[in-house]
């Protein structure tokens, strides 16, 4: 048997205990690298659950937005006093809750825009046509939304307008009104108006 001076076996032990060191601490920078790549996936997956679910919550228009409107020989002094619009879910889009603290509605025209829902309850109308009588819209109920740009008043839009007609749309403009859920996509309904004669029309 070979003899192993005692200098050379403590050379030995020492490279040993270098090499043990190196791979306990690979080990554990491994060990990391892979619980951060998990975490990463946990809050990826979490993410596109979460777009998934403000997909599926998002509003429909159905059919076209009905304007109401006060006629005048002159084209520039006819008002836009109202709109009706009716709003389902789409196919497995989930239950929106349309109370006054989940929505949020707002009104802009080519003067001005403002928050008309909540909370003042004379602009803004909502009503479920088939269903229970809760404010939650579920899948196969319809709910009308019904605004009178009337009951419009200079306080509630910035800029602030002297005129009353400052606040409504006129033929050759557009207007906007948008509905943010607290949860779920926001839904714009958009319009520009071309020469009105009637006092009712349907605006697509």
């Amino acid at each position: 048997m070979r003899h192993i001076p005692r200098a050379r076996r403590g050379v030995t032990g020492l490279e040993t205990a270098i090499i043990l060191v190196a791979f306990v601490i690979i080990a554990a920078a491994f060990s990391f690298m892979l619980l951060n790549i998990g975490f990463l996936t946990s809050q990826k997956t979490q993410t596109v659950s979460a777009s998934s679910g403000e997909s599926t919550t998002t509003l429909q228009v159905v059919d076209a937005v009905v304007g109401g409107f006060q006629l005048s020989d002159n084209q520039s002094r006819v008002n836009m006093t109202s709109a009706e619009f009716y709003l389902r879910l789409p196919g497995g889009g989930d239950t929106v809750d349309l109370s006054d603290s989940k929505l949020t509605i707002t009104y802009t025209n080519v003067r001005c825009l403002g928050v008309i829902f909540p909370p003042n309850g004379t602009v803004v109308t909502l009503t479920c046509v088939n269903g229970d009588d809760d404010h939650l819209l579920e899948q196969g109920e319809i709910f009308k939304v019904y605004i009178d740009l009337s009951a419009l008043r200079s306080s509630m839009v910035d800029p602030s307008t002297t005129s009353a007609w400052g606040l409504y749309p006129h033929p050759y403009e557009w207007w906007q009104i948008t509905l943010k859920p607290s949860q779920g996509g926001a839904v714009t309904i958009r319009r520009t108006l071309g020469a009105i004669n009637k006092t009712v029309e349907a605006l697509y």
